[in-house]
């Protein structure tokens, strides 16, 4: 007994350990979603459903979210809920972590967000490539220019092609901010109005499959980053995934 109180103590203060070195990054992480948001804040309750892919700690709401006013701040609407609000935008922080790999941009320069044309890292079953490329499809998709995740999407028309690109940009960067690189589908479903995308986003990410890959367990759909992973392994991973 006396070992596994030793041992689950020791749990606890690596996971905190972790936490805390994790901090900044995940701050900087709640930032840029407030930051590629319509209106620039988020209810706290639907941030809270990626604590554990962000990596944020249980007293988030409590207390981790007061700890970065430079940041963001808690505010209340008139039916008492609760907001997360941007408070400074940094344009050092408007730059894409695909512009950021594809640039190799270690140290990212303040800029305006705008078109952007750069290509997805597409990863396709071997017994699927050939037949998605063929008549130019993909090939075409990749080389549309699309609006950046963090510029002013609400002039962009439900369905266009414009608009389903800026879509799966905004995906991406999520996917991207992740600890695992994969999310609940029904949680990104919430956030369609606040990011604009589209009313069915799941038939989106089954389109595009080369970039994403859906999963069905029980009744929940996960979406996966596939550049992020070979067959089921994880590339890269987090000291929260090598903690677990």
């Amino acid at each position: 007994m006396v070992w596994d109180d030793q041992g689950s103590r020791g749990l606890v203060q690596e996971e905190e350990r972790i936490l805390e070195g994790h901090a900044e990054k995940a701050a900087e992480h709640v930032t840029r979603f407030l930051m590629m948001s319509v209106d620039k804040r988020l209810p706290a309750d639907k941030i809270a459903h990626f604590r554990r892919d962000l990596g944020l700690p249980l007293d988030f709401r409590t207390s981790w979210v007061h700890n970065y006013p430079q940041h963001f701040r808690v505010v209340k609407s008139e039916d008492d809920q609760e907001y997360l609000e941007l408070v400074s935008w940094n344009p050092a922080w408007a730059i894409t972590e695909l512009e950021k790999k594809v640039l190799g941009v270690t140290d990212p320069i303040p800029k305006t967000p705008g078109m952007l044309l750069l290509p997805f890292p597409l990863k396709f079953p071997s017994n699927y490539k050939k037949v998605y490329r063929y008549g130019g499809k993909i090939e075409h998709f990749q080389k549309r220019s699309y609006l950046s995740p963090y510029a002013d999407a609400r002039g962009l028309k439900a369905g266009s092609l414009e608009f389903d690109k800026r879509a799966v940009a905004v995906m991406h960067e999520l996917l991207s901010f992740t600890i695992e690189k994969k999310l609940f589908t029904d949680h990104l479903t919430h956030f369609r109005w606040e990011f604009v995308m589209p009313q069915k986003l799941i038939r989106l990410l089954l389109k595009h499959f080369g970039i994403f890959y859906v999963s069905e367990r029980g009744k929940r759909f996960s979406v996966f980053l596939t550049e992020a992973y070979e067959g089921s392994e994880l590339l890269e991973k987090n000291p929260f995934v090598l903690w677990k």
